[in-house]
């Protein structure tokens, strides 16, 4: 094992950085918009270029879990473990799934007639009314899971973490991924269980922050990282030229190359030596923004594209939009974000 000479606070440093800039990764690759709209074009190969750069946002967000709460028991009970999960997510997300019905009850998406206790309860578990919510989903499946994995003795986690790595990589990525090359069926219930799912990324955080990688195999993650971000990009446009369509083959957070791709970012960050002043105050600035940034970007893009549109007479598929949009939309949320953590009633609501 790779002896890490960082110090307690420098060693969780990192995840405040890589919590920025995924929260306005996210907000960069919801804003283009058009990459399920094919066109045989330079600014569609754009389009796949942000969804392919931004796509470790959401793994990475996923490993962040796992590395801040895998040893909880150490400053907490079970008890509170489970009621700071309810209070920081669980309410906040069924507020806002609520509000995001009456977003698209104010923007004509559905009629007061459409709104049923069965409609909202489907709503909420299905993320009709706002389909970036599907993330907390698995993030609720994440947090039951860390009581069950932090009772793993820490003299055999390291090894028994990394079984649960190996067989989650290959029962709920690899494989499935060769059976469609091959075209044939995969039975999703190998990939159910202890392996599958995304239990496989708070494992992998928590295994990259807490044993450190050594500095041979980390160079070779790092090139299997680099040569899965341009596999997809470079395979996508390919695969969707050839179907005449967005091919959605080689991308998705269970993708070999997405998860390879992702890991090297993380790990990456994990062994940074972030030294800048400058930067560390615009994150600590930042830091406490990220979850109302993305309970909130969904709607500022809404806004933005409309005004994009009227001023400048620029769609979603426009380049200037993709970044400035996505860019503005952030720092608007963020900026609303800071205005409601000052507010004590609404900052439960988005930290």
């Amino acid at each position: 094992m790779a002896k890490d000479n960082q110090s307690p606070r420098s060693l969780y440093m990192y995840i405040d950085y890589l919590s920025v800039i995924s929260s306005l990764g996210i907000v960069l690759l919801h804003s283009h918009g058009e990459f399920y709209s094919f066109e045989p074009s330079l600014r569609w190969a754009e389009c796949v270029l942000f969804e392919i750069v931004f796509g470790a946002a959401v793994p990475c967000f996923y490993m962040i879990s796992g590395a801040t709460l895998m040893d909880y028991r150490k400053r907490c009970s079970t008890r509170e473990y489970c009621s700071r999960r309810i209070r920081k997510t669980v309410i906040p997300f069924l507020f806002w799934s609520l509000f995001a019905a009456c977003w698209s009850l104010k923007t004509g998406m559905i009629t007061a007639e459409d709104i049923t206790p069965a409609s909202l309860v489907s709503w909420i578990l299905n993320s009709n009314r706002n389909p970036t919510y599907w993330f907390f989903l698995p993030l609720f499946a994440i947090y039951l899971s860390i009581p069950v994995l932090s009772l793993i003795p820490e003299k055999h986690r390291r090894a028994m973490f990394r079984y649960l790595i190996l067989c989650g990589f290959l029962f709920a990525s690899v494989l499935p991924f060769l059976c469609g090359v091959a075209d044939i069926a995969w039975n999703s219930d190998l990939s159910s269980g202890a392996f599958g799912g995304y239990v496989l990324f708070p494992v992998t955080g928590y295994y990259i922050h807490a044993y450190n990688i050594p500095g041979k195999l980390r160079k070779l993650l790092y090139a299997a990282g680099a040569a899965g971000f341009i596999i997809c990009f470079a395979g996508t446009i390919m695969l969707s030229y050839k179907e005449n369509g967005a091919s959605l083959f080689l991308v998705g957070n269970f993708s070999p190359f997405v998860i390879l791709y992702s890991a090297a970012v993380f790990t990456w960050f994990r062994n940074h030596r972030f030294r800048s002043a400058f930067l560390w105050n615009v994150v600590s600035c930042l830091r406490d923004t990220t979850f109302g940034v993305y309970l909130l970007h969904k709607y500022g893009l809404d806004v933005t594209v409309l005004s994009f549109h009227r001023i400048f007479g620029l769609t979603a598929f426009s380049p200037a939009y993709m970044l400035g949009g996505g860019l503005l939309t952030y720092l608007g949320c963020m900026l609303i974000t800071k205005v409601l953590l000052k507010i004590p009633v609404l900052r439960r609501l988005v930290s």
